[in-house]
């Protein structure tokens, strides 16, 4: 069994628990039954309140995140689903402290390339969800209705032929040549494997090899698989998809 130092957890401080970022840590530490967290981060900035701004403000969230990485419970602290407005947001609040991990969908018909610029010029490390294109979110919330399939197309099975690899590599090795740290799902153990194996791969395979893979960040169909919509409310405040993203 592996000890707790081989182990990095990371968990997510639910929309609802903003304004008690500590009762809520300790519940995830309790649960599982660790005295701290690797990386705590927030998991939307959204907290359920109507009105102009989210209430309890995002910067009363971050501070209490700060207070949970000073008292040890959690060794660093982050965000997810946080535009790059909202960023700057938190890193101008006064007693915050540093964000050290962004955690957003990124995949090559979703490039979010604002986001990884503006983290990559603070020193904030992205992690990039739906590495695969999550064909579960595009079927569960009905974003493949123009029958796209990122694991099917063209260019990635290209990529993938150059290298000598599966789609499924080819796309996470192409978020990992962007800097990111990449999170596909999967419970099969080949695949599983197959994801992991790709730890050992050249990042820059050069050549012809190099330029396929390159070839998946001029994708132009750029569309988001896990878009936030369910949190618009006409109460606010979020109304729109370009208030949430600040688009």
């Amino acid at each position: 069994m592996a000890s707790r130092e081989e182990v990095f957890l990371t968990s997510k401080l639910w929309n609802a628990d903003h304004g008690r970022a500590r009762q809520a840590c300790e519940r995830t530490l309790r649960d599982l039954g660790t005295g701290y967290l690797d990386l705590y981060l927030v998991h939307w900035p959204v907290t359920g309140a109507p009105g102009p701004e989210p209430a309890p403000a995002l910067e009363a969230t971050w501070r209490e995140m700060g207070a949970l990485a000073r008292g040890g419970l959690a060794r660093d602290v982050g965000v997810s689903n946080f535009s790059a407005a909202k960023m700057a947001r938190l890193l101008r609040a006064p007693g915050g402290p540093p964000l050290s991990v962004c955690q957003v969908e990124a995949h090559p018909y979703f490039r979010n390339d604002g986001v990884l610029a503006f983290c990559r010029d603070r020193g904030v490390h992205v992690t990039a969800y739906a590495p695969l294109g999550s064909r579960d979110s595009a079927r569960l919330l009905r974003r493949g209705e123009d029958g796209r399939s990122l694991l099917d197309d063209p260019a990635v099975l290209a990529a993938a032929r150059a290298i000598g690899a599966t789609p499924a590599q080819a796309l996470l090795l192409w978020g990992l040549s962007r800097g990111t740290s990449v999170l596909p799902k999967s419970a099969d153990p080949g695949r599983m494997a197959a994801n992991l194996a790709v730890a050992s791969m050249p990042r820059d395979p050069g050549g012809s090899a190099g330029e396929a893979l390159a070839a998946l960040s001029r994708l132009t169909h750029q569309r988001r698989m896990v878009d936030g919509a369910a949190f618009l409310s006409p109460r606010g405040p979020y109304r729109t998809l370009a208030q949430l993203w600040d688009e």
